[in-house]
């Protein structure tokens, strides 16, 4: 099997054009001001090349409500309101639509996922079996964490608390990043970097940074991994180590993702996303070598929404 891995009570609260608070050591602090409303469109394009045959492209659009707040809890980033059209596969509305509520530190930290009531009123009503196994996968622990660190890393944790980083310092890190599906790790680099405050592209009356971070993974140390859980799999089938290895002659792995974030230069709270993701995987399927690419873009428009009297 193939797997691609990449795997305010308004901002007025803040003073119009005042920087964003930083820390000794040059980091972002994190300035949302609570509680904040926006209304999110989003916009995912796909398309996916088997053998160099493209399939259709895949549009789905997503409009939210992301909130920050905090409470009891801690600071806390909500996702309410989830509309869903045009995806080809279904379940990814369903995920939306169940997405836990985010718990952060007052400086950005993650500390966990509250699930939402919604989700035991689903699993109590659907009757279609494929939207209650996607379900019953969402409602554990591991799933909750596991989806709103994907959210709260290009929102959050890639920008705040990051030494040097408002100065204008370029960080790179190396880091292994787990690969569940063969149960190895792979060797990430993470780059960030963040521009200066600037007219906004969108209302240049007003000062925005861009935030930048790049991910690529390493392909051989991917390719390993496979080529170790194929050997572990097919040995117990008969086929010999030997061959499993030359069945992996000319196997590839390359893939990047790159996030762009406009934000607020004085609140830091995000006016415009876009994550840009590309894969490229050739390995052998059933004993003949099979070439994928995934070309995908994930667009996101923040409105800010009147705080509530």
């Amino acid at each position: 099997m193939i797997t691609s891995i990449l795997l305010a009570s308004s901002l007025l609260a803040a003073a119009p054009g005042a920087p964003a608070p930083t820390t000794p050591d040059g980091a972002f602090a994190l300035p949302w001001p609570a509680p904040t409303t926006a209304r999110v469109d989003k916009v995912v394009r796909r398309i996916d090349t088997r053998d160099g045959v493209a399939a259709p492209e895949d549009v789905q659009r997503v409009s939210y409500v992301m909130g920050f707040r905090k409470d009891a809890a801690g600071a806390v980033i909500s996702f309410d309101k989830v509309q869903a059209e045009g995806a080809s596969e279904p379940e990814l509305a369903v995920l939306s639509a169940v997405m836990p509520d985010i718990v952060i530190s007052d400086d950005g930290k993650f500390v966990g996922a509250k699930i939402k009531p919604a989700v035991a009123a689903l699993l109590a009503t659907t009757k279609d079996p494929e939207t209650l196994q996607v379900l019953q996968v969402a409602n554990t622990e591991k799933a909750m964490r596991f989806g709103a660190q994907q959210e709260w890393s290009p929102l959050v944790g890639y920008w705040f608390g990051v030494p040097g980083l408002a100065r204008g310092e370029r960080s790179v890190i190396d880091v292994a990043t787990q690969l569940p599906v063969v149960k190895g790790a792979a060797a990430t680099t993470l780059t960030r970097t963040a521009s200066a405050p600037a007219p906004c592209p969108d209302a240049p009356a007003l000062q925005c940074r861009t935030l930048r971070a790049t991910i690529e993974q390493d392909g051989p140390s991917q390719v390993a991994a496979m080529l170790k859980a194929a050997t572990a799999r097919e040995t117990q089938r008969g086929t010999s180590a030997a061959e499993v290895a030359k069945s992996f002659e000319g196997a590839f792995v390359k893939s990047t993702m790159e996030f762009v974030v406009i934000v607020d230069a004085s609140t830091m709270f995000p006016r415009r996303f876009t994550k840009t993701m590309s894969s490229h995987v050739r390995m052998p399927n059933k004993g003949v070598m099979t070439e994928l690419k995934r070309a995908e873009t994930d667009d996101r428009v923040f409105t800010l929404l009147p705080a509530k009297p």
